[in-house]
This record gives C-alpha cells, sequence and structure tokens, in this order.
C-alpha cells in the first residue's frame, strides 16, 4: 500500500470510457517487477492504486481491444 491515491482514467482512442479494462502496475517497462493489481477500471474508465511516490507502468488487457503497452507514469 503506497501513499498516494492515484486514480487513472483509461480512455482509448475513441473518447468513451472503457468498463471492465484489467490493469496492473509494475516498476519496469519489461513488466518483471510486479507493485499491483490486478484491478478493473469501473464504468467512468477510472482505476485506484495506492502508489508510493515514483515512475511507474501501467499494463492493460481487455478483450476486442489492443492497448499499446505498457504506458508509463509519475506519482508525485
Amino acid at each position: 500500500t503506497g501513499v498516494q491515491t492515484c486514480a487513472l482514467p483509461i480512455y482509448p482512442a475513441t473518447g468513451a470510457p472503457l468498463d471492465g479494462v484489467a490493469t496492473w502496475v509494475t516498476a519496469d517497462a519489461a513488466g518483471d517487477q510486479f507493485i499491483a493489481g490486478t484491478r478493473h477500471t469501473d464504468g467512468q474508465g477510472k482505476v485506484t492504486y495506492m502508489l508510493d511516490y515514483g515512475t511507474y507502468y501501467m499494463w492493460f488487457q481487455l478483450n476486442g481491444w489492443e492497448f499499446n503497452n505498457p504506458t508509463q507514469f509519475t506519482v508525485a
């Protein structure tokens, strides 16, 4: 459990929020250092994690959708 609540929206190129996207967080772009997950987006396309300050990589998966994994983000 981290010190910062991160509510991250997941919107594909269509601009509409996606419900039910499986997400997880790693400390590296290769996906070897698992930090948190798996959590699913809500009806507003958001997923919430408690993370420490730092740089992370988020991964996405949903049947019928293709994502550019991973996405780098920073908790500050």
